[in-house]
């Protein structure tokens, strides 16, 4: 890393005009020379400055890890709905960004698919509820390897927020 600052921006950066400006332009006034000369290095000054601050970002984007957690295992919701709340269990498989599994709480026990992409997940499964089949899908964010939140939508009649952490 700091052999490729060092290659970008030089050692030492002087704005001073250098003793012989009368020479540089024909006829020339030193205060013309020495204006044209400190707006040349100016330019080259930022041209080096954002090389440098490429540099720095691109390393600092290859040294942070790739984001894309396994959420594959038994998970511990709260969830807080228009109408209540509950702690349901879920139990993901998950393989690349597909997502399966199952969901056990109030509403019976049922079968889920889903995916994850990055650290956004989603998934749905239908629920039985009085009689009543409806569809219920929860999306969020995973924040931590042991930790999610996010919001759920039980079949556009009821909607909440939960919260998640790995089940031990």
């Amino acid at each position: 890393m700091k052999k490729l600052i060092s290659r970008i921006l030089p050692a030492r950066i002087s704005l001073s005009p250098p003793p012989d400006t009368k020479s540089k332009l024909p006829g020339g006034s030193s205060v013309a020379t020495y204006s044209l000369l400190r707006r040349e290095r100016g330019v080259d000054i930022l041209r080096r400055m954002r090389k440098a601050s490429l540099a720095v970002m691109l390393c600092w984007a290859l040294s942070v890890p790739v984001f894309g957690a396994d959420i594959s295992g038994k998970w511990a919701f709260s969830v807080d709905l228009d109408m209540g709340s509950g702690n349901p269990v879920f139990t993901f498989q998950q393989e690349g960004e597909k997502l399966t599994g199952t969901y056990s709480g109030a509403a019976g026990k049922a079968d889920l698919t889903g995916s994850v992409k990055g650290n956004q997940v989603e998934w749905k499964f239908t629920a039985q509820f009085q009689s009543m089949d409806f569809d219920v899908v929860y999306e969020g964010k995973i924040e931590a390897d042991n930790a999610m939140k996010g919001t759920c939508d039980y079949g556009g009649q009821v909607a909440g927020t939960w919260t998640a952490k790995r089940a031990e």
